[in-house]
């Protein structure tokens, strides 16, 4: 009778007769472990250009067995397991889709080279007119190249400065340009970027069915992990109760 009073005891406790598991420990290296995970993925993207949804599945066993080192155990833990290697995968993919704004923003720094010729030219021209063109003459140069003004004073206050500045500069790439110029390029490129095709975006065009498949299975299986481990310390409980 005491026995069967004393499992029940232990039942009441925790289930499966385990007591309240250690948190602090295997929350951290689970942490670990999907920071790590997503940086191994995003930087096989970067520098391999390795992009397998299968790696979102070894994410999964890599958070779960994180935990378990720790101690961890539990249906809650488990749940616990199963969200942070949800958020590896998606940190991962996030690292990959800034690495496809940079790589287009790479390239339309690349595009603004092939530019600068015409640019120069635009300068040079603006130069020809004089140190203080006439008003009309002004007028007349925004309307051959394009610039979208009010008035000549307009044009002057906007524009006259930056075409100074390329012509006495003459950048023949945008290497050449000052680092603010650079700076603001680069930021402005970024920002549209991000703008035009966000993050949310990124993922409806380029995720697949088996994407889908292997992030669910990182998910089952980082789960999957600290379950049986808690299945094992239960049956062990059990035969050590008996």
């Amino acid at each position: 009778m005491e026995g069967t009073l004393g499992c029940e005891a232990l039942d009441e406790r925790s289930a499966g007769g385990l007591d309240t598991p250690p948190l602090l420990l295997p929350l951290v290296l689970a942490v670990v472990a999907a920071l790590l995970g997503a940086a191994v993925w995003g930087l096989m993207a970067i520098y391999a250009d390795m992009q397998y949804g299968v790696i979102a599945w070894g994410i999964g066993g890599l958070v779960g067995s994180a935990f378990v080192k720790g101690g961890g155990y539990g249906k809650r833990q488990a749940i616990i397991a199963a969200l942070l290697a949800v958020l590896s995968i998606g940190l991962g993919r996030y690292i990959i889709y800034e690495k496809v704004c940079w790589d287009h923003t790479a390239s339309v720094m690349a595009e603004q080279d092939g530019h600068l010729d015409l640019w120069r030219q635009e300068a040079e021209a603006w130069r020809a007119l004089g140190e203080d063109p006439a008003d009309e003459e002004v007028e007349r140069f925004a309307i051959q190249h394009d610039y979208d003004v009010e008035d000549a004073a307009d044009f002057r206050q906007n524009h006259a400065p930056r075409l100074l500045s390329w012509f006495t500069d003459k950048p023949t790439s945008s290497a050449d340009l000052s680092a603010e110029e650079r700076g603001q390029s680069r930021v402005l490129l970024w920002s549209l970027m991000h703008r035009t095709f966000p993050f949310t975006q990124y993922l409806a065009q380029g995720l697949s069915v088996l994407d889908f498949l292997f992030a669910g299975l990182g998910l089952a299986t980082a789960f999957g992990i600290v379950k049986r481990r808690t299945v094992e310390l239960e049956a062990a409980a059990r035969v050590a109760v008996a």
